[in-house]
C-alpha cells in the first residue's frame, strides 16, 4: 500500500519538473562572428553573461570563424541563424543574395592599411608597386579598392601577398603594407615603440559599416519577432559593453580569450572601437537606406556588378509592426517595398489639406496614424482631385491613394481597403429653398441645381441615388456655399466638417445645414491591383486600431453636429423652453459639475500656465513609454528652464516672474505639435515629450524653441534664455533614467554657460571617444 503513495509522488515531481522546464526552454540560435574572438564582438558576449538573450528567450551560440567557411555561407546554408559580415554584404546583395542587415556594430569601418613611418608609404598613392597583406575578403571591401582607385592604383598595381595575421612581417620588412584593424595592430605597434602610418578609407571619403549583424531574408520573414528579439538583446549588449569597458574585458579574458590578448590590449580594442560605434546622433547600430546606396554605387565603380540590381528587401523594415501577425510573405513584401508615394488631397480642409508644404487635417492624421503602424516610411504626393490621384496612380507616380471611396458602381479597377474614417455627408441649404420644403432627399423640391466639389466625383454618387438632380461641379468648398448664398446653387453637398467649418469663416447667416441624406462618405485607401497585399496590410492595421485611438485623433478636430433638417425656429423654441427648465431644476446640479470639473483640471493642469502638471505629465510620459515599447517608434524628452529667474523675481517681482512663466510656455507652445506633450515640471523647470522623435529631432527642436524664447520674451529691456536638455528613451528603461538623462545634459547646458542646447553625453560618447 506504500507504494502507491510513493509513485503518485514520483508522477507529481515529474510533471512538475515537466512543466518547469517547458516554461524555461529558450529558442537555440547560432551566431557566426567574422573573425577569432576579440573586442570586435564584445556586445554578443555581454549579452550572453549579462543574460540579455535569455530574458530574450533565445539562448546563443557563438562560433568563431572557420577559414575554410566565410560567414554568409553558413548562415544562408542555414548552419547559423545570424552572421557578422563586412560591408561586402552589399556586393552579395547586388549579385542577389537575399542578404538581411539587422545593424552595423561600427558605423565606420575600423579596417585600414598600416605600414611602418620610415616606409615613406603615407598615402594610397604610395601603395603603386608595393607587396600588400590583404585577406581575399578583405580585398572584395570596395572602401580600400575605391580608395585606390582615386589614386589611380588598380589591383594589378600591386602585390597581393597572402596575410599572416603576424605584425613581425611589417616590422621586419617581409611586406610594405598589411591590412589591419585601427584597434589592434596600431597597439602592437605603440608597445614595440615603432611609428607607424594609418592609410584609412574613411580619410579618403569612403565611410562605411562593418560588423554588420545579419540573417537571411526567408529566416527574417518567417521568425520576425526571434529575429527582433535577437537583435534588440545584441543591441542591449553593445551598450553595456561600451559603457563597461573594463569589465568587458574581464570578461573575454575569463571566457573567450583564444588569442590570448592582455586586459591593457583588450581595453585599448575597446575605446579604439568605441569611437565607431556611434552615429551622428549618439545611436548605436543604425543603418540608413541613404548610406547604403551611397555605399553601393561606390561598389558599382570598383567592382562588376549589374547597373540594374539594388538593395530592396536588404535592410530589416517595419520593426512598429511586430505585433502584427503578418504572414512570410507579407514580411517578404513589406521588406520589399520601400517608402509608400500616397496621393492625398491637397484642397479639402480640415480632412486633407497643405499647410506649409506640408499634408494636415483629420485624415492626414489618420493615413499618418495607420501607415506608420505597420512601420512602412512615406512621402505625400499632392493631388488636387481623386480623378487626378487615379490618374498618378495608372501612370505610377503614386502607390496608394489616401481618403477616397469608391464611387464607381462596376468596372472599378482599383482595389479598396475598408473605411478607416466615416464622416457624414450634409447639404447646405439656402433658408428660403428650406422655408418652402426644400430638402436633399427630395430633389424634385429643389428649385435649382445642386453643387458638389470637382475633385471627389461626388456626382456619380448623387446621381445613382437620385437620377432627376440636377448637379453642377464647383472647385471649392468656399465658391459652392457661397452660390447657395447668392441662390445660384439649391444647395451644395459635401462632409458636414467641411461645411461647418466654411460657415463659422464665412458666416451661416440665410443657410441651413440639411443632413436628410442619411449618407457617408467612407473613406479609405485604393491602390491597383498589383498592391492588393498592400491594401491588405492596411486592413490588418486598422482593425489594430482601438476605439479610444480613433476618438483621440477625431477629438483633436472638434467635430460639431449638424441638423437634421428639422425647422429650426420649432427646435429653436422648444430648447428654449427645456432650457429654462433645466436651469431651473439644474442649477444646483450645474454648480456641482463645474466644481468637479475645476477640481478635475485643477488635478491635470499647471493653475499658472495652463499647461499640464507634473502628475499629468508623468502619467502621459509612461503611457508613451508603453506604446513604444510596443511599437519601437523613438521618444525624445527636452528639459528645460529658465536661466537666471530667481534674479526675476528678485529684481521685478513675482508678478513679473509669473508673466514670465506664461510668456515662455505661450512661446513654446507655438512651436510644438498636437501630439507632444508639454507640462511644469516644477518652478521655472518643463519638460516636453516628442513622440515618434529621436535625439537629433529633440535637439533641432530644442535649439528651435531656445532661439524662439531669446527673441520673444522680453522683461526690462532684456532677454530671456533658457537652458535646455535632451535625451532619448531607450528600450527598457523607466521615465525616471530617460527623466534624469535630460536633467543631467540639461545641468550640462548650464555649466557650459546657459542659454544653450546639450544632449546627454550618454547617447553621444560614442562619438567623443
Amino acid at each position: 500500500m506504500r507504494l502507491i503513495p510513493r509513485l503518485f509522488v514520483s508522477v507529481l515531481l515529474l510533471l512538475v519538473s515537466a512543466l518547469t522546464h517547458a516554461q524555461t526552454v529558450l529558442e537555440e540560435v547560432r551566431l557566426q562572428l567574422t573573425w577569432k574572438h576579440q573586442f570586435q564582438f564584445a556586445g554578443y558576449y555581454m549579452a550572453v553573461e549579462k543574460g540579455f538573450y535569455r530574458d530574450a528567450g533565445l539562448s546563443v551560440e557563438l562560433i568563431e570563424v572557420d577559414p575554410d567557411r566565410a560567414p554568409l555561407d553558413q548562415v544562408m546554408s542555414g548552419r547559423a541563424e545570424f552572421g557578422v559580415g563586412r560591408s561586402s554584404l552589399l556586393l552579395d546583395k547586388l549579385h542577389g543574395v537575399d542578404v538581411v542587415a539587422l545593424m552595423a556594430a561600427f558605423q565606420h569601418s575600423p579596417l585600414m592599411l598600416l605600414t611602418r613611418a620610415d616606409s615613406g608609404i603615407a598615402d594610397p598613392g604610395g601603395l603603386r608597386g608595393k607587396r600588400i597583406m590583404v585577406t581575399d575578403d578583405a580585398v572584395q571591401v570596395s572602401e580600400v579598392i575605391a580608395m585606390m582607385l582615386k589614386f589611380g592604383i588598380t589591383l594589378d598595381d600591386i602585390q597581393v601577398q597572402e596575410p599572416s595575421y603576424d605584425i613581425a612581417d611589417l616590422i621586419e620588412g617581409r611586406t610594405d603594407a598589411m591590412a589591419s584593424y585601427v584597434s589592434n595592430e596600431p597597439f602592437q605597434m605603440e608597445r614595440r615603440g615603432i611609428d607607424y602610418n594609418l592609410i584609412h578609407p574613411q580619410d579618403y571619403g569612403f565611410p562605411m559599416y562593418s560588423d554588420i549583424l545579419f540573417t537571411r531574408g526567408d529566416l527574417a520573414d518567417a521568425r520576425f519577432d526571434m529575429v527582433l528579439r535577437f537583435r534588440d538583446a545584441s543591441i542591449k549588449g553593445w551598450m553595456y559593453a561600451f559603457e563597461n569597458i573594463e569589465e568587458t574585458a574581464d570578461v573575454i579574458l575569463a571566457h573567450y580569450n583564444t588569442q590570448q590578448r592582455s586586459r591593457e590590449a583588450l581595453i585599448f580594442e575597446g575605446s579604439a572601437l568605441r569611437a565607431l560605434a556611434f552615429d551622428d546622433q549618439g545611436r548605436f547600430g543604425t543603418l540608413s537606406p541613404d548610406r547604403f546606396n551611397s555605399m553601393a554605387s561606390i561598389y558599382r565603380i570598383a567592382t562588376s556588378v549589374d547597373p540594374d540590381a539594388d538593395l530592396s528587401g536588404m535592410l530589416l523594415c517595419c520593426t512598429a509592426s511586430a505585433s502584427m501577425r503578418f504572414t512570410p510573405f507579407q514580411r517578404y513584401y513589406l521588406r520589399n517595398f520601400g517608402p509608400v508615394r500616397v496621393c492625398e488631397n491637397r484642397d479639402w480642409e480640415p480632412l486633407q489639406w497643405l499647410k506649409d508644404e506640408k499634408s494636415t487635417g483629420l485624415l492626414a492624421e489618420y493615413v499618418e496614424h495607420i501607415i506608420s503602424r505597420i512601420g512602412l516610411d512615406y512621402h505625400v504626393v499632392s493631388s488636387d482631385s481623386w480623378q487626378s490621384s487615379r490618374r498618378l496612380l495608372a501612370e505610377n507616380r503614386c502607390d496608394l491613394i489616401a481618403g477616397i471611396m469608391s464611387t464607381v458602381p462596376s468596372g472599378d479597377p482599383l482595389y479598396y481597403s475598408r473605411p478607416f474614417m466615416t464622416t457624414p455627408m450634409v447639404a447646405v441649404l439656402g433658408e428660403a429653398v428650406s422655408d418652402d420644403g426644400g430638402t436633399i432627399a427630395h430633389p424634385k423640391l429643389l428649385p435649382g441645381p445642386v453643387g458638389v466639389l470637382r475633385h471627389h466625383d461626388l456626382d456619380r454618387l448623387l446621381l445613382r441615388r437620385f437620377p432627376e438632380l440636377q448637379v453642377m461641379r464647383v472647385e471649392t468648398v468656399e465658391e459652392g456655399v457661397e452660390q447657395v448664398r447668392q441662390g445660384r446653387l439649391s444647395a451644395f453637398v459635401d462632409a458636414r466638417l467641411t461645411l461647418e467649418l466654411e460657415m463659422q469663416r464665412s458666416g451661416s447667416a440665410g443657410l441651413v445645414l440639411d443632413a436628410a441624406l442619411s449618407d457617408s462618405f467612407e473613406l479609405g485607401f485604393a491602390a491597383h491591383g498589383d498592391q492588393a497585399p498592400l491594401i491588405r496590410l492596411l486592413d490588418i492595421a486598422l482593425t489594430d486600431v482601438g476605439h479610444e485611438e480613433r476618438e483621440q485623433i477625431l477629438s483633436r478636430w472638434q467635430p460639431v453636429e449638424a441638423s437634421g433638417g428639422i425647422d429650426e425656429a420649432l427646435v429653436r423654441n422648444v430648447l428654449i423652453g427645456i432650457l429654462v427648465l433645466a436651469l431651473l431644476a439644474g442649477y444646483r446640479f450645474y454648480l456641482i459639475s463645474a466644481t468637479n470639473r475645476r477640481l478635475a483640471r485643477m488635478a491635470r493642469e499647471d493653475s499658472l500656465t495652463g499647461i499640464s502638471n507634473r502628475r499629468n505629465l508623468a502619467a502621459q510620459i509612461e503611457s508613451a513609454i508603453e506604446l513604444a515599447e510596443r511599437s519601437g517608434i523613438p521618444l525624445a524628452l527636452i528639459y528645460f528652464d529658465i536661466d537666471n529667474f530667481k534674479q526675476v523675481n528678485d529684481t521685478f517681482g513675482h508678478a513679473s516672474g509669473d508673466d514670465v512663466l506664461v510668456r515662455v510656455v505661450s512661446t513654446v507652445r507655438e512651436h510644438i505639435r498636437r501630439i507632444d506633450s508639454f507640462g511644469r515640471w516644477g518652478g521655472e523647470e518643463f519638460l516636453i515629450l516628442l513622440q515618434d522623435t529621436d535625439i537629433q529631432g529633440g535637439r533641432m527642436l530644442a535649439e528651435k524653441l531656445r532661439k524662439a524664447i531669446e527673441e520673444q520674451v522680453m522683461i526690462g529691456g532684456q532677454a530671456v534664455t533658457c537652458s535646455f536638455g535632451v535625451a532619448q528613451w531607450r528600450i527598457g528603461e523607466n521615465q525616471e533614467l530617460t527623466i534624469s538623462r535630460a536633467d543631467s545634459a540639461l545641468y550640462l547646458a548650464k555649466n557650459r554657460g546657459k542659454n544653450r542646447v546639450e544632449i546627454d553625453e550618454k547617447q553621444e560618447f560614442g562619438k567623443k571617444s
